[in-house]
């Protein structure tokens, strides 16, 4: 995913309404005219601009955050509701904190995948097991997210697409990504195209529903 909207802001380039975020340890990211404020591994303030938000997740990402916070007003509950964003915290009467997953937030959004594992290929620990898909990983600085590439049915050794699944597992803590050619697909296909290499395995699948 790539995206000229992310930059690390001075504080001083920017006009700061709200006295609670005159903090000299609160970093801000994003634009002048839309940024996110964050400050103790929480974002305390964020001018609702999916596309700024979802380009900060990606450097929490790199940065090995597993979920991340909104402290939110009152009046912004029902957006991060929509947004499937779960309420951790009732800070006080006007002040909300939300919780979510870093992988969650970014369901829908491109990435580039590196095939270590190409269609047609026999499994390393499995030798009686070809795969029927092509698998790898995405980079993220000197963290390596583990990949599916759905309903392509060739060869490839690189492969740009969207993420529209998260795998989790129950006994291990990691997740894996599916990543298709659109944000259209079908989940009955993209499971049985799954199955080989997932098979009795205790899982669950979060699907881009956008």
């Amino acid at each position: 995913m790539k995206s000229n909207k992310f930059q690390i802001l001075d504080r001083k380039s920017l006009i700061v309404k709200d006295s609670f975020l005159n903090n000299e340890n609160i970093k801000f990211y994003g634009l002048k005219d839309s940024y996110i404020a964050f400050y103790e591994n929480k974002i305390i303030y964020f001018h609702k601009d999916i596309e700024v938000l979802n380009d900060f997740v990606i450097k929490l990402k790199k940065e090995g955050f597993k979920t991340f916070e909104i402290l939110c007003k009152k009046d912004d509950v029902n957006f991060f509701k929509q947004l499937n964003f779960k309420m951790k915290e009732k800070v006080n009467e006007d002040n909300y904190l939300f919780e979510k997953e870093v992988d969650s937030q970014l369901l829908g959004e491109t990435f580039k995948v590196i095939v270590d594992n190409p269609y047609g290929s026999i499994h390393a620990y499995l030798p009686d097991t070809i795969y029927e898909i092509n698998s790898g990983y995405i980079e993220f600085n000197d963290f390596m997210q583990e990949a599916y590439i759905s309903s392509l049915y060739t060869s490839v050794d690189m492969y740009d697409g969207y993420l529209i699944g998260i795998i989790r597992y129950k006994d291990k803590d990691f997740n894996r990504w599916i990543i298709n050619e659109s944000k259209s697909y079908d989940k009955t296909s993209i499971i049985n195209d799954l199955g080989h290499l997932e098979m009795d395995i205790d899982l669950e699948i979060e699907w881009f529903n956008g």
